[in-house]
């Protein structure tokens, strides 16, 4: 198995220590003025995972360490729920071994799996063979910490992304090679968080970064966050020309996975054009080289937008069953956003449609969702607009301290 919550917590607890050059005896001394004290054993066992941090402790330790307390809560968040849904064996294998399945792992859209093999490979990136991508032991270290910043945001948690990506700008220890990815990762950590003038700013920078390098390794994905950040802004011919540039550029180097994300995005950009018939066509496009690969995430999407495009060509039948299969494949993968997003369009059709019964049955499965999806994906905000709305009257409603009407009463 994955390691545990509590080792892996420890070990990112270490590494926060470590990062601000504070020894066990420091930390025991500095928590002396604050409102729970750490002493250093008690510490030193959190680390080496004999004991999982308690929740007044860690906030000492997120001010010694000047963490913002949301940033431990959401890595603690992600540490627990893997141990929950179980994660891949990751016992003996080298840093290596681990990065390749991890990769492949994101290809095939199984976050958990990859958060799980980047994770436990971070301990081992300072003594592991130098990757030729590296420069220097630090560089491969840093590399892992945005690696797990990435899968991290992927699964919703953005906030501890930014931290880890933000750590690693100021540290000035990573090359020319890797900047634009570190610029471009920020760029969309930020869009996330809706803080859109440094999104911005960083997206130009990343474009600018990559142009130059020589290399077009990375320069699809800079053109598609560029392009996401056009459509925020309502500029969807621009946005389109930008995903268009960034297929060619997968396609130039053969990143065939990125090319079916590309599609994806072409043919989400063309539904909001309202041209259906293109959009179905890049779909399906984008289909034709995911399924071979089993690229279950990108998969799903596609049959949530193909399921929007059917509803904007009332073609309702066809709608649910493209919906029903994302949700399936959803739950396949474990993606507690996914499963949102294919569930949302089938409880906002039920309610169109009358049925309430089942419209609330599936109300409350999107809530309990909703726990892990972004404050910002638009399939949230119409949730909760939706729900409101469409409440029952209160006159409908029998409270729980009363018994049921009689059924003899008319």
């Amino acid at each position: 198995m994955a390691e545990s919550c509590t080792v892996a917590f420890g070990r990112y607890l270490r590494m926060l220590r470590e990062r601000r050059g504070l020894s066990l005896e420091d930390v025991a001394t500095m928590s002396r003025s604050l409102a729970d004290p750490v002493d250093k054993s008690y510490l030193s066992r959190c680390e080496n995972g004999r004991y999982g941090i308690g929740f007044s402790k860690s906030i000492t330790l997120s001010r010694i360490y000047g963490v913002p307390n949301e940033v431990l809560a959401e890595r603690m968040e992600l540490d627990t729920e893997l141990d929950r849904i179980g994660g891949p064996d990751t016992a003996g294998l080298s840093y290596a071994e681990m990065q390749k399945r991890a990769v492949a792992a994101m290809g095939r859209g199984l976050g958990w799996e990859a958060y799980a093999y980047f994770r436990d490979a971070l301990p081992l990136a300072r003594q592991a063979p130098l990757s030729e991508s590296f420069r220097d032991a630090t560089e491969q270290l840093l590399i892992g910490c945005m690696n797990v910043s990435s899968v991290a945001a992927i699964l919703g948690r953005f906030r501890y992304s930014v931290h880890e990506l933000e750590y690693i700008s100021e540290t000035h220890s990573v090359s020319a090679k890797h900047a634009p990815a570190l610029l471009d990762l920020l760029s969309a950590r930020y869009r996330a968080l809706q803080q859109f003038d440094k999104a911005r700013d960083l997206a130009r920078q990343a474009v600018f970064e990559a142009e130059r390098d020589g290399t077009t390794s990375y320069l699809g994905f800079v053109y598609s966050n560029s392009a996401r950040l056009a459509c925020d802004e309502g500029q969807l011919a621009q946005g389109l020309k930008l995903y268009q540039q960034a297929f060619k550029a997968h396609k130039k180097v053969g990143q065939s996975e990125e090319c079916a994300r590309a599609l994806l995005n072409i043919a989400s950009t063309y539904f909001d054009q309202s041209r259906y018939r293109a959009a179905r066509l890049a779909a399906v496009a984008a289909e034709r080289i995911a399924a071979p690969l089993g690229m279950d995430r990108i998969r799903a999407l596609l049959r949530i937008l193909l399921g929007e495009i059917a509803e904007a060509e009332n073609h309702s039948s066809l709608a649910v069953e493209r919906w029903l299969e994302a949700a399936d494949i959803a739950r396949k993968v474990r993606d507690k956003i996914l499963q949102f997003k294919a569930g949302f369009p089938l409880f906002r059709h039920l309610l169109a449609k009358g049925d309430e019964t089942t419209a609330r049955a599936l109300e409350r499965r999107l809530l309990r969702l909703s726990a892990w999806v972004p404050d910002n994906l638009e399939e949230l905000t119409s949730f909760r607009q939706l729900s409101r709305a469409n409440q029952p009257p209160r006159s409908r409603r029998v409270s729980r301290t009363q018994p049921p009407p009689s059924p003899m009463r008319n």
